[in-house]
């Protein structure tokens, strides 16, 4: 199962820099803050259950209707396509989570490749994963893994909107 706890934006743009934080209400009053606000907290709440085969396939993926419901009411969900959907939402988790065929020890890395399409172009790169350990969390013992992406973005010259990607930065577990 993976339950985010929390998701954070900042978006330095023509109309300003934007920053937005889930556990944050005050996204801003203007238009665009608003809009983020929404799917920053959207994100920050998702929750999906599925599950994987020892090579990291997904076999099943369960997303609550709450979920599903919340990003198709996102602005803008209707120019994603089927991101959103059960089979977009499915790639999604795939792309961003990948176990090593052979057995891993504390501070062994592996890398899987990135490559979505979506509306206005292509998102590819690599993910890299190492192996920390064992953790204990709310009175569960986990194996700790941190991914650190490096992706970036193919424009499409067709899409009605057109980004300029500057660069990423991202960390997780």
């Amino acid at each position: 199962k993976i339950a985010f706890q929390g998701a954070k934006m900042s978006m330095d743009g023509p109309m300003g820099k934007v920053e937005v934080d889930s556990k944050n209400n005050n996204a801003g009053q203007d238009q665009l803050g608003k809009i983020l606000g929404q799917v920053v907290r959207t994100i920050g709440e998702m929750e999906m259950t599925f599950t994987i085969d020892q090579t990291g396939e997904i076999k099943e993926i369960k997303i609550p209707e709450k979920v599903k419901a919340s990003l198709k009411n996102l602005p803008g969900a209707e120019a994603m396509g089927d991101l959103f959907s059960d089979d977009g939402l499915k790639k999604m988790a795939q792309g961003g989570f990948a176990l090593p065929r052979e057995p891993v020890t504390k501070g062994k890395s592996w890398t899987q490749k990135a490559d979505m399409k979506m509306p206005m172009g292509r998102v590819k790169g690599t993910i890299q994963f190492t192996y920390e350990g064992p953790v204990e969390m709310s009175g569960q013992k986990l194996e700790k893994i941190a991914l650190k992406p490096d992706i970036s973005l193919e424009t499409d010259p067709n899409s009605p909107v057109q980004l300029k990607f500057k660069g990423q930065e991202g960390k997780g577990y």
